[in-house]
């Protein structure tokens, strides 16, 4: 995966990564941003919440367009059928959309994926975070390869760990792993925190462990978490339970990210700054996660930012640090700033992981992966289903009739 240096402070790059991103999604949205139907009695909040912001997920679109151009009917999975439906209707036809999230509802709760399945009863209440979850884990369990590794490469973090005594400072490596978001935890701070100092809190932890330096037995070992091999999609839950009810502080996030050094692995820092770009923010307005209601904030193909509350749309100018209030049990999404993955004549070519030959040589290739992605995803014609088909054909005959639909979402 190639890393661009992020602009320095305070500037601006001359395109949005998330709209530069969009160009490379061979379907052409020609609808704006809509909600979803949230019948009186179901609390599915939590679900339109979840596929509103895989929708807004251009990178996510891309990968499922490459799955579905790039395999033979009967074997794209079922799932990646019902996204690619869902994906077609409710970007292209504006009457089909409710109906193909009903089919993939069903999908996510067929007894054929075990205990990956869905499972729901009538009004249950869930977490929007524990929901994107399944799904990704779903996609990574009933995908073949290559796409699988393009999946979990798009949307997982490598992370290394160390624990370190807390008497003697001795620090000693142990197993890292893969996760499929950021935890955020609030520090506790008389004024408003900024997501990447709550970021930092959230990636230490502590527990017991021996010590051979100290020939002490369980004794308080501090462990701290490091990105080793960021992630394309970036995704930062900010944790306000607590036994003592949910927190109520304010917090910063800003339409920027950039990982601070002491996040990154040694192999990682110094090769350049990691920079994200928020696209997309859950709300949750509530007591606690199985209770509430939930919302998004989803940035648009256009750039727009736009607020959906299941069935209700409503445009805004911007999401910015004077909403920090907003941001209560917000699950932020930040896209990697990234430059155009096809190469410009200033592209920078620098690897994000250890500087160690053999890695730097995985991780070009990898790099090489998503850009053939681009290209190829370009170029080549994306088969539709027969009811995305029709969809598609629809909304080119209106657009004849009424010019204006394909400019509904500017």
């Amino acid at each position: 995966m190639a890393n661009q240096p992020t602009p320095p402070s305070g500037s601006l790059p001359q395109q949005s990564a998330v709209s530069a991103a969009w160009n490379h999604v061979s379907l052409k949205p020609s609808l704006p941003t809509r909600g979803f139907d949230n019948n009186k009695g179901q609390n599915l909040c939590y679900r339109n919440a979840a596929l509103t912001l895989f929708l807004h997920t251009p990178q996510f679109l891309s990968w499922c367009e490459k799955y579905w151009g790039q395999s033979t009917s009967n074997l794209v999975p079922d799932l990646v059928h019902k996204l690619y439906d869902m994906i077609m209707a409710y970007w292209q036809c504006r009457n089909g959309h409710e109906q193909a999230m009903e089919s993939l509802w069903t999908e996510l709760q067929s007894p054929k994926y075990g205990d990956l399945r869905w499972q729901t009863t009538l009004g249950q209440q869930h977490d929007t975070l524990e929901m994107l979850e399944n799904i990704i884990s779903l996609l990574e369990n009933h995908t073949s390869q290559p796409y699988n590794g393009d999946l979990i490469d798009l949307m997982t973090v490598a992370l290394s760990q160390c624990r370190v005594c807390k008497i003697c400072k001795q620090k000693d490596s142990v197993p890292g792993d893969r996760v499929r978001y950021l935890s955020a935890d609030l520090p506790d701070s008389k004024k408003a925190a900024s997501i990447e100092e709550a970021i930092i809190s959230g990636m230490k932890s502590e527990t017991l462990s021996d010590c051979k330096t100290c020939s002490t037995k369980q004794i308080a070992h501090e462990i701290q978490s490091q990105i080793l091999f960021p992630s394309e999609i970036l995704v930062v839950q900010v944790n306000r339970y607590k036994e003592s009810g949910k927190l109520k502080d304010e917090i910063e996030v800003q339409g920027e990210l950039v990982i601070p050094d002491s996040l990154l692995d040694d192999s990682v820092r110094g090769q350049g700054k990691i920079g994200y770009e928020l696209y997309a923010v859950i709300f949750h307005i509530g007591d606690d996660s199985k209770s509430g209601h939930y919302t998004a904030a989803v940035k648009g193909p256009s750039g727009q930012w736009v607020m959906t509350n299941d069935k209700r749309v409503t445009f805004t100018q911007t999401l910015g640090s004077k909403n920090a209030a907003c941001y209560s049990a917000a699950d932020a999404d930040f896209r990697r700033n990234r430059r155009d993955p096809r190469g410009t004549s200033d592209h920078v070519a620098q690897t994000t992981g250890s500087a160690k030959a053999e890695e730097t040589a995985f991780k070009d290739c990898r790099h090489q992966r998503f850009q053939g992605w681009y290209q190829e995803s370009n170029r080549h014609s994306v088969r539709e289903s027969s009811q995305a088909e029709r969809c598609h054909k629809e909304t080119l005959e209106s657009a004849k009739r009424n010019p204006s639909i394909g400019e509904a979402a500017q």
